[in-house]
């Protein structure tokens, strides 16, 4: 069986980047990431509608959040949306980024900084309309220093998953997806569950059946 090489055969990120993209098809579930929004306690951003006309930065630069984040902070009206610098968080910019729980990057800045993390729970419903595959997350906070005696949220965020490229064979996917959820690997499996809006590679859907 012929391999496509001009794409990875293996691709890691959140589910929505490969709602559009027919060359992949979903394999596993990783692991959840929430959106957090890390402020500042002297900056009276209180919650994720604070975005609006506030300046925010997006971590880290270049990686998902830099489409997935930006999308956010678009949709609460954020007044400059610009990559993360030290600079500007000293400036009183907020950084908004996708991430699971513990983050190095965070945990460093909540060290010599004081600071909360503000999960997205402003909507009173999950809008997933506006956000294809946005589901509901917890966030475990207690490894960081912060200035908020809830150190256990619940918010909004993605599932970071496996994908294959169709053309991947079909036993090597059935291989790797037996041997993520049976030999203890450390990829942190979130749970074992397909996607709404992305079918299974054939590989993955003979282990599963």
């Amino acid at each position: 069986e012929k391999i496509n090489l001009s794409s990875p055969h293996l691709v890691i990120c959140p589910e929505p980047l490969m709602i559009d993209n027919e060359n992949y098809k979903f394999v596993i579930p990783i692991h959840m990431i929430s959106f957090s929004l890390v402020v500042d306690i002297d900056k009276r951003v209180n919650s994720f509608l604070d975005i609006k006309n506030s300046n925010i930065m997006i971590y880290p630069i270049l990686g998902y959040s830099t489409i997935l984040c930006t999308q956010v902070a678009k949709y609460y009206g954020a007044k400059k949306i610009v990559d993360f610098s030290f600079e500007n968080w000293k400036n009183g910019y907020s950084i908004l980024l996708l991430t699971n729980h513990t983050n190095t990057f965070i945990n460093n800045l909540s060290q010599e900084n004081r600071i909360n993390i503000l999960n997205w729970k402003d909507d009173s419903k999950l809008p997933e309309y506006n956000f294809p595959t946005l589901t509901n997350t917890t966030m475990n906070l207690n490894d960081y220093r912060l200035f908020d005696i809830n150190k256990i949220k619940t918010g909004y965020g993605y599932k970071l998953c496996l994908f294959a490229n169709e053309s991947f064979p079909e036993e090597a996917i059935y291989t790797i997806t037996k041997s993520l959820i049976e030999r203890g690997s450390n990829i942190r499996l979130s749970s074992v569950g397909g996607s709404k809006y992305i079918p299974y590679h054939n590989g993955a859907r003979k282990y599963f059946e």
